[in-house]
């Protein structure tokens, strides 16, 4: 009886997860809401979805709120810099579907591109922030370094990202009916997901002694 409810049973095991998830999740929108803390919410996220995803001991959310606190300086250059790239993008390929015609055709393929190459390096941005110390500039050219040397694994990122945004612009009565799961659970799994396959990449960094 007593290995039915041990931590290694893998249903409370799952169950553990999902209540984590879900509570960092509802903290993460919430602070998210002025906007401007985005970058340091998505930050304190990954700060500990990194090591949650790698089973590691901690606290999870005084670890958030230390994380939140200590990269909300340092995040709000790249939190503007990412809203800025998506207001432009995402109203300009909203603009162009409408119009008729191969050149249509071909700016709004132009869009698309250039949404997942922005979200490709962002897609590191904020976990390379949680992991490491390092300047907005630096920040930046070590995620795009990453996201084209591990271009396979950075597609999935995109996908991951993406899919709920296009979802939302393209598929309204689809992203309406999935409402409780953005809620409870879109930004905390889709860490959760990118930090399994961010891990290893910073262990590899890490072994070889570059940042």
């Amino acid at each position: 009886m007593g290995r039915f409810f041990s931590e290694s049973n893998p249903f409370f095991s799952f169950m553990g997860l999902v209540f984590d998830l879900v509570m960092m999740n509802l903290i993460w929108l919430v602070c998210c809401i002025p906007v401007i803390t985005f970058g340091a919410s998505t930050t304190a996220l990954y700060t500990v979805m990194l090591r949650r995803a790698k089973n590691e001991e901690g606290y999870m959310v005084r670890g958030f709120f230390s994380a939140f606190k200590s990269n909300f300086k340092q995040t709000v250059p790249l939190t503007l810099i990412y809203i800025l790239a998506a207001a432009v993008l995402v109203s300009d390929m909203i603009i162009i579907r409408n119009w008729e015609g191969t050149f249509g055709s071909f700016m709004f393929g132009f869009c698309m591109v250039a949404i997942m190459v922005a979200q490709g390096v962002f897609s590191y941005v904020w976990p390379l922030q949680a992991k490491f110390e390092n300047t907005v500039k630096g920040t930046l050219a070590n995620a795009g370094r990453i996201a084209i040397v591990k271009l396979p694994r950075t597609a999935i990122l995109v996908v991951l990202h993406v899919v709920p945004w296009f979802i939302f612009l393209f598929v309204p009565t689809v992203f309406v009916a999935l409402t409780m799961f953005w809620i409870l659970g879109v930004g905390s799994v889709t860490a959760y997901v990118s930090s399994k396959l961010i891990n290893p990449i910073f262990d590899e960094l890490m072994n070889s002694g570059e940042e």
